[in-house]
């Protein structure tokens, strides 16, 4: 027990409250006495609550019970002190297990017996255990209470009661209180406690938190608001509000309703607007006098078409009835254009005028009196509010007919019947506050304020031939609004519409017809902007068979050199000759390169010499979006790949000769650029393909040093390329790779993976890569020190079978995730069991693998080349929000190629040894940190050959492409790119920085090389951003 003082602050002044935060609120060395002298001092309204608080009732900690299957004595020689060796005697006990249960642990027979566990008797005697043999189940027991001896049995033995109890003790605390709690024991065997209480400690009971059945939590402010109902509230509200119960209600009396006072108005009367109804009106004479003569004029083309066609008649007779032709569809053109602007005046008269183009609403108005309050011996009980029921009737007052529905209610069925009436409450009264009395009391309605809506109006929607039946009941204020007290239905009235304005429809059927009208001249009209009279003008029939037109009359679609159009009949004369040249034309011509890019979803784009494509990958969250489990999950940390296809097509009959930039062969790399040397010469200044990587699909790792990588990392381009990655853009203005800083460019054998100083920065990089911080570094004196987290590996695995990787390392810009397949067990180089990153040696082995070899540390001269476990590429990580990155480097460049350098010894192994990132590998998905996201763009050919020229004479050979789409030849260019870890930080976990939106950009120049023509030359950006 203890007993639990709480010091409450009763004080509802800001400062004070303020006062007590600043000083007490948060601190748990708080004296009773200083306190209360302070708050005396101070005069600051507190009280003091004492309490008992019982803590919860001790459990047994152990639990197991042992048979016992055999007893023996075991005789051993011991050597006294003396040095006098004695045979002694002890007895074991071998027992049907050593296993024994901690309640704590959750789970059964977790414990096993050890030397000072106590066992004891079915009658108590207690033996504690000095020897344990784990292999045959025996221990030796040493008496140290009672007499009973130990018999062989099922269950003679059970583990000693071990009593458990957490140390916790619950205080109860109320809503929005401010207190200082202090405690001291109580002992209940002897009824006493100490003489002080313990230091006191403060707290606002708002900030605590509480763990809801979802396991989120709230604040106890925030649970209170949300979940408890305030009772003071509720009764100081209701005596405030007066509010009468419904079982000392009065039935209040029904409203006398008379039907005149509801009349039908029109609502939107206000709308309409002064208009000229006799200038509609002779619009409209005019428009039906004008349809008259067109269909007049009509009928004299159809005689005069009739007339021409007959073949009895002659030329003369011809071209006269084609002159009167003629004159007629002019006149009927004039006549449409006539009828045409008519419509159009009459139409946009109606538009401008609502009483033509929308049906005019009307509604059933109208005011009650209210009835009087009821009197009783609680006091006056007034109208609330009220209830309207109404119904449509016929004009003869005929209700509709009630419809029946069936209900279903498990196996039974009934019949229900829905009824025509309909039913709504009116707006409430209003209560003020009396400001004598501090009582709420009913307003009186204001029924001459125009911007007031009162409980005793009615607006009912009705139409032309409708009759609407009302009645009304009073709502008292018992009970309202939950129960109230209702009165009987008022007497009945009925409202008709009126007959006067029954034909104030008849201008929307007009407006109808006219717009109908115009939107068929408008169509006409098309009809003839597109050349159909002329063209029916021409038909004409011979025999039984129909011609609509002449092929002097039919244009070829060529012209003349004077820009006049070729008819059909010209053309067909010229046309074998022009074939003929066509296929002389055709054995002199050249192939015609078009180059296309095709996206991932097949869309194709039509490449010009010169073009920059612009191509957007999309938002990284739509794309690891995951609803495959039935709802959406985002899988952060994982990698996008986009594949892009550059197709080279010929569109001649002639093939197309793609030829190689560099003479040799395909086993040769670029050669060399030197622009200091060489500044002038283009290819040295602006190609340099010897500096710009590709990633061959179908290369496998060769030995060390090899200008070919495997997949992922830099490979050379070759001189037999017919396609090359350009290093500078189409312009020749700006470079697409960079070198690192001279300063930057060294690598370490005696690296310590604690990062190195660039500019104003501290990255973790040697050489061209990106490596991983220590797992064992803490960040300092370089940073504050880093914070952990259960995802980040601490550089450690456990020291069981399972062989896990530990959690709990340091987050850094660069760290690994517990769940990285090269910590697995069952990779094929598993770490181990007890693995330690930082035993002498292993983090180098594990961050630069060492490469083969016959006697360590010398390295076989065939050995093949190694990789880094985990990097990526230096310039990778630029975003276009930072525009510029920690090298100087601009956000859309990649790093040269950079060779990996051989070496002889393992012990001299630096990252100079390893080829350089191109793009990500399956695995980086599981790095952590700014310097593990942002994006790569290359080349990605299936191998050398896809994209070199056909024989082995340097300077000869070519790429034929025969002409169609289906000989194109493709080849892929990949953009990958990652915009969060797996701790869900997008652009990676940032040193005192928090990203919302990332986005990424990487741009390469490609040179298509036609023998005998300058290159085709374009460039290619890709972006890609984390959301909209």
């Amino acid at each position: 027990q203890f007993d639990v003082k709480r010091i409450i602050i009763n004080s509802v002044d800001d400062d004070e409250l303020q006062y007590f935060d600043d000083n007490y609120k948060g601190e748990n060395n708080i004296k009773l006495s200083s306190l209360l002298r302070d708050l005396n001092d101070r005069g600051l309204d507190h009280f003091e609550d004492d309490n008992t608080v019982d803590m919860e009732t001790a459990i047994n900690r152990y639990k197991g019970s042992f048979d016992v299957t055999r007893i023996y004595d075991e005789e051993i020689d011991q050597t006294l002190t003396t040095g006098e060796v004695v045979t002694v005697s002890r007895r074991k006990y071998k027992l049907s297990t050593l296993n024994y249960t901690d309640v704590l642990d959750g789970a059964l027979n977790t414990r096993i017996l050890a030397e000072g566990d106590v066992l004891i008797t079915a009658n108590d005697s207690e033996y504690r255990v000095s020897s344990v043999n784990r292999t045959g189940v025996e221990v030796i027991l040493e008496r140290v209470f009672g007499i009973e001896p130990i018999t062989a049995g099922a269950d003679v033995l059970r583990v000693k009661p071990v009593p458990y109890r957490e140390s916790e003790l619950k205080i109860n605390v109320g809503y929005n209180e401010r207190q200082v709690i202090f405690i001291k024991p109580i002992s209940r065997n002897n009824n006493i406690t100490i003489d002080d209480y313990s230091n006191g400690f403060g707290s606002f009971s708002n900030e605590l938190t509480i763990t809801l059945e979802d396991s989120s939590e709230s604040t106890l402010e925030e649970y209170y608001n949300n979940f408890v109902s305030d009772f003071g509230l509720i009764l100081l509200n209701s005596a405030k509000e007066r509010k009468v119960p419904s079982i000392i209600g009065e039935t209040p009396s029904s409203p006398t309703i008379s039907v005149d006072d509801f009349k039908v108005v029109q609502i939107d009367a206000h709308i309409k607007e002064d208009e000229d109804e006799g200038e509609i009106q002779n619009q409209i004479a005019e428009k039906e006098n004008i349809k008259v003569k067109i269909q007049e004029n009509i009928k004299e083309i159809d005689k005069i078409k009739s007339r021409l066609n007959d073949s009895q008649k002659t030329s003369s007779e011809k071209n006269r009835l084609q002159k009167k032709l003629k004159t007629a569809i002019n006149l009927k053109s004039t006549f449409t254009t006539q009828l045409s602007s008519t419509i159009k005046n009459i139409t946009s008269k109606l538009s401008t005028t609502p009483s033509f183009n929308r049906t005019p609403k009307y509604r059933v108005r109208g005011f009650w009196p209210i009835p009087e309050a009821k009197t009783s011996k609680y006091g006056p009980q007034e109208i609330a509010q009220f209830k309207v029921r109404y119904r449509y009737l016929s004009k003869k007052g005929t209700a509709p007919n009630a419809e029946q529905s069936k209900v279903t209610d498990g196996d039974e069925s009934s019949s229900a019947v829905f009824s025509p009436w309909n039913e709504y409450l009116t707006k409430p009264r209003t209560k003020t506050l009396n400001e004598t009395t501090g009582l709420y009391e009913w307003s009186a309605e204001d029924i001459s304020n125009v911007e007031e809506v009162n409980s005793n109006q009615l607006d009912i929607a009705i139409r032309k031939g409708e009759t609407v039946e009302i009645q009304i009941k009073s709502v008292s204020e018992a009970g309202w609004p939950d129960n109230p007290v209702i009165s009987s239905w008022s007497n009945t009235v009925t409202v008709s519409f009126p007959e006067d304005i029954q034909s104030a429809e008849e201008a929307s059927i007009i407006s109808q017809q006219t717009f109908a009208e115009e939107a068929r001249i408008d169509f006409e009209e098309e009809l003839t902007a597109r050349g159909l009279d002329l063209h029916l003008q021409n038909q004409f029939t011979t025999g039984e068979r129909f011609f609509a037109h002449k092929s002097e009359d039919v244009a070829s679609g060529f012209f003349t050199n004077e820009g006049n159009i070729v008819n059909l009949f010209e053309k067909l004369k010229t046309i074998e000759n022009s074939l003929t040249s066509l296929q002389q034309a055709i054995s002199l011509e050249k192939g015609v390169i078009k180059v296309s890019m095709i996206d991932p979803d097949g869309n194709t784009s039509e490449v010009k010499n010169g073009d920059t494509l612009n191509v957007f990958a999309g938002f990284y969250r739509d794309q690891i979006k995951d609803t495959s489990t039935g709802s959406i999950v985002y899988n952060e940390g994982s990698i996008i790949t986009k594949q892009y296809i550059v197709s080279i097509q010929n569109t001649s009959a002639t093939p197309l000769q793609l030829a190689a930039a560099l003479i040799g062969g395909i086993g040769e790399a670029a050669t060399i650029s030197d622009p200091g040397t060489n500044p002038t010469i283009d290819y040295h200044v602006n190609r340099r393909y010897d500096k710009t990587s590709i990633s061959v699909n179908d290369a496998v790792a060769g030995t060390i040093g090899s200008f070919t990588n495997i997949p992922g990392y830099q490979s050379a381009q070759v001189k037999s390329q017919y396609i090359n990655s350009r290093y500078k853009d189409y312009g020749l203005s700006n470079s697409l790779y960079s070198a690192l800083p001279t300063a930057a460019a060294a690598s370490s054998a005696t690296y310590d993976y604690r990062g190195k100083s660039i500019s104003a920065h501290t990255a973790p990089y040697q050489g061209g890569h990106y490596l991983p911080y220590d797992p064992t570094w803490d960040g300092t004196p370089t940073y504050s020190a880093f914070a952990t987290d259960p995802k980040v590996w601490n550089g450690n695995t456990d020291s069981t079978s399972a062989e896990a990787p530990i959690g709990g390392g340091f987050i850094s810009e660069f760290c690994i995730d517990i769940n990285h397949p090269r910590l697995s067990k069952d990779f094929p180089t598993s770490l181990g069991a007890g693995y330690d990153i930082s035993a002498a040696g292993e983090q180098k082995k594990l961050f630069e693998p060492e490469f083969a070899s016959a006697s360590t540390p010398t390295i076989d001269a065939g050995a093949l080349q190694e990789n880094l476990t985990f990097s990526h590429s230096v310039f990778f990580e630029t975003s276009l929000n930072e525009n510029t990155g920690v090298f100087g480097n601009n956000y859309n460049v990649q790093l040269d190629r950079i060779q990996a350098t051989s070496v002889s010894d393992n012990n001299i192994r630096s990252a100079a040894n390893y080829p350089i990132k191109l793009g990500f590998s399956p695995d980086d998905a599981f790095l952590i940190g700014k310097y593990t996201c942002g994006s790569y763009l290359y080349m990605f050919p299936n191998s050398y050959s896809a994209i070199s020229v056909e024989g082995n004479h340097p300077s000869l050979s070519t790429k034929n492409v025969e002409v169609g789409s289906e000989n194109s030849i493709n080849i892929p260019v990949l953009f990958q790119y990652r915009c969060s870890d797996t701790l869900a930080k997008v652009g990676g976990f940032r040193i005192g920085e928090e990203l919302t939106n990332i986005k990424y950009a990487k741009k390469i120049g490609i040179d298509i090389n036609v023998k005998d023509e300058s290159p085709f030359s374009f460039d290619i950006e890709v972006t890609a951003q984390y959301k909209k």
